[in-house]
């Protein structure tokens, strides 16, 4: 797990480096790593973000592992509903 937090800080620096109008994937990849980092309520606010800039990675949301930590979240189940998509039950640990 380390290893991942460390990998997320290093994107995070490097996205918050850059503007992220007129590219709403880099709000989803932002949220990918407050995700990660644990920080759930900046996840939510870009994931909010890219949902109001219609960010196409977002179809993606209910799939994607780096998201497990907040996927017990009502706040998750609630963005996933907004956007028409099923609920994904956590994956259990091999």
């Amino acid at each position: 797990m380390a290893g991942k937090r460390d990998e997320a800080k290093a994107i995070l620096y490097q996205l918050k480096k850059r503007p992220t109008t007129d590219n709403p994937v880099a709000l989803v990849c932002i949220a990918d790593a407050y995700s990660v980092l644990g920080e759930k309520d900046a996840a939510f606010a870009f994931l909010e973000a890219a949902y109001q800039e219609r960010a196409g990675h977002l179809v993606f949301l209910g799939i994607r592992p780096r998201f497990d930590n907040i996927r017990s979240d009502p706040r998750f189940a609630e963005l996933l509903r907004r956007m028409g998509l099923p609920q994904v039950p956590l994956r259990e640990p091999s």
